[in-house]
């Protein structure tokens, strides 16, 4: 579900923790800007076969203008010192809301949009990748969509324990 959030509530969410002391991370959603809204997931459990879920084998482009404008209005107003960065997308693979190698893609799109907009590194917010939530449960785990994201520049990643299905803490 779409969060109406402005560019107001942005400024008034990084400065308030700004004000406490935190540095934020924003997180933006990577289904958002395509058009998800009729597909059923694959079959991996009531949650992956409501529809909006799944965005298909090929999904439509990405469409960043709104994510642009969103940098650009951070860029504006110097909220970078306030911005740890931006997360893209999280828990897109339980259930499956992208193709791994669309959500690679799009931390390229994001890394590259970031740079553009902050040509500065040193005042450049970092950029993290998505949740990948498989749990080892792809093949050889998430070493593919690490690689793909990390030589996208990606600062870091989100990262879930899914205790619920391995067994114990970190097993």
């Amino acid at each position: 579900v779409q969060c109406p959030f402005a560019t107001g509530s942005f400024d008034a969410l990084v400065e308030g923790l700004a004000d406490a002391g935190l540095k934020t991370l924003f997180d933006l959603n990577a289904i958002l800007g395509r058009n998800c809204s009729q597909r059923a997931g694959p079959d991996r459990g009531a949650a992956a076969s409501t529809p909006g879920q799944y965005c298909g084998d090929t999904p439509a482009a990405w469409d960043t203008a709104p994510v642009r404008l969103l940098l650009e209005h951070a860029r504006a107003k110097d909220l970078a010192k306030h911005l740890v960065g931006f997360e893209l997308g999280n828990e897109l693979f339980v259930p499956k809301h992208l193709p791994r190698a669309t959500a690679i893609a799009d931390m390229a799109t994001l890394t590259a949009m970031v740079a553009e907009v902050w040509p500065d590194p040193s005042g450049r917010p970092e950029v993290y990748a998505d949740g990948t939530n498989d749990c080892g449960s792809n093949g050889d785990g998430d070493a593919d969509l690490m690689a793909g994201v990390m030589a996208d520049g990606a600062a870091g990643f989100s990262m879930q324990s899914c205790k619920q299905r391995v067994g114990g803490w970190w097993v």
